[in-house]
């Protein structure tokens, strides 16, 4: 029997009989399971990652827009350097952009917050993943692994099915033989006459 320890209770070539299932079917059972996990472990993947690329995507919108902002703020700056004069509209306008640029900074170190633990979890998620297609993969292998033995031992069993016959007929003397043979020999002329 396989290694007990690594399969799941009632798994193994009595497990499989008990419930009613040949080693075959379990296999095929657990390569189905395998490929739906897979399957969801690829779909779950591929959403989260399109979704933190909406939200680098906005983070990029974001940046091009604050450094947009910086670039005329420092315009206006060189401005008021070289002439010395502070305009309202600037100072209103350098105060609003510098709430807007804390406001924005603010709510990306959240999203960066919000995604860093979106990726630990998916990174979670995946390992947990990656560990049940282990354990399955070991099952799979050893319900393989019994599948053969048992395909092994029903040849065998077949095979001493068998010996038995050629030793009856090895164990015979020759004259055993001859007179086998004539009564069949005789008993099919009878049959031949009548």
């Amino acid at each position: 029997m396989g290694c007990t320890r690594c399969m799941p209770e009632g798994w193994g070539a009595r497990g499989c009989l008990t419930r009613g299932l040949s080693p075959q079917n379990e296999i095929d059972e657990l390569r189905t399971e395998m490929d739906e996990m897979r399957d969801t472990f690829f779909e779950e993947d591929a959403c989260q990652l399109q979704e933190m690329r909406h939200e680098l995507e906005r983070a990029n919108k974001n940046c091009r827009i604050l450094q947009y902002r910086l670039r005329k703020a420092e315009r206006k700056r060189l401005r008021y350097a070289q002439t010395g004069e502070i305009d309202g509209e600037l100072l209103r306008s350098l105060e609003q952009d510098l709430k807007v640029a804390k406001d924005v900074s603010v709510r990306l170190h959240h999203e960066l917050e919000n995604v860093e633990e979106k990726r630990t979890t998916t990174e979670d998620e995946n390992e947990k993943l990656r560990q049940q297609l282990i354990e399955v993969e070991i099952a799979k292998q050893a319900l393989q692994n019994e599948l053969e033995k048992m395909k092994e031992l029903s040849l065998k069993r077949r095979g001493s099915k068998d010996l038995p016959k050629s030793e009856k007929k090895a164990q015979q003397t020759p004259t055993e033989v001859c007179r086998n043979k004539t009564s069949t020999g005789t008993s099919s002329t009878h049959k031949r006459r009548s």
